[in-house]
């Protein structure tokens, strides 16, 4: 956005951008010195703070120098007058106009890019160790920086997370993950519909001490939590949100966490949507 601003501090780049007062804050508060770098969009490439016009207080000016005494029977030599020096380019004032940004504000923690038949023959070789690499990365790198943490009304936006991320974590850590996963979501979805009827730590003690419980909650607690949150995002529910009791068969307790995932889809779509 126009009035969105990155910067450095101590040579690392800033977590998430600041608006202009932010940036000012920043500046008056001695968080941002005037060697640290800044930038945003219209700018071709970073810029030292100090030349933002504005951003920092001006030094006063100079005394002027005391002119010498002449002495009796001497006089002063007068130095010879030269040509004005042009005057220097001026400096915007802050703000500045905003481009693309350059490749020194990327982050380094985005996924690797490659093509997808070598990220599969890699896997292949390596036994899958760098399939679960690569879902590492990915996942670790979603959502953008910079998202939202609050709604256009102002409500609090849950965090979102990859799904393939919470469904392979759930699998790696035995299912355990999952039982924190709902109870941050009950928590996300409360804070965010306003409902005090869902308690997630009590809804996390209780899948704790009684495993098949987390089932329980899957199935029926938590999708009533997800209608609200959708329906106040404007977001349309999912067509599995409906065919979430066919997990009760026992024989799918163990893909229990696709269901995980389909969860976080739609709901990824509430934190981020625009509405």
């Amino acid at each position: 956005m126009a009035n969105e601003w990155f910067y450095t501090r101590d040579g690392q780049p800033s977590q998430a951008p600041a608006t202009s007062a932010q940036l000012q804050q920043l500046a008056t508060g001695g968080q941002l010195l005037p060697t640290d770098m800044v930038w945003r969009e219209g700018m071709a490439n970073w810029a030292p703070a100090s030349s933002i016009k504005g951003l920092f207080a001006t030094p006063k000016a100079a005394a002027e120098p005391v002119p010498a005494v002449e002495q009796p029977g001497r006089r002063t030599p007068v130095p010879p007058t030269r040509a004005q020096p042009a005057r220097e380019a001026a400096v915007p004032d802050f703000p500045m106009p905003t481009a693309d940004p350059p490749r020194r504000a990327a982050s380094s923690a985005g996924p690797p890019g490659l093509h997808p038949l070598l990220v599969l023959l890699l896997s292949v070789v390596t036994l899958g160790g760098f399939g679960l690499y690569y879902a590492y990365r990915v996942c670790k790198a979603f959502p953008p920086k910079g998202a939202r943490r609050a709604d256009a009304s102002g409500k609090p936006a849950g965090r979102p997370r990859h799904p393939l991320g919470v469904m392979l974590l759930a699998y790696l850590t035995l299912g355990f993950s999952f039982y924190f996963w709902v109870a941050n979501v009950l928590r996300e979805c409360g804070e965010y519909t306003g409902r005090r009827d869902f308690h997630p730590r009590t809804e996390l003690t209780l899948m704790l001490l009684f495993p098949p419980y987390a089932i329980y909650v899957a199935v029926f607690r938590l999708p009533i939590l997800l209608r609200a949150t959708l329906a106040q995002a404007n977001v349309p529910e999912p067509v599995g949100l409906n065919s979430a009791v066919v997990f009760l068969n026992p024989l799918l307790f163990p893909v229990l966490p696709l269901l995980a995932m389909l969860y976080q889809d739609a709901l990824n779509q509430a934190w981020l949507a625009e509405g």
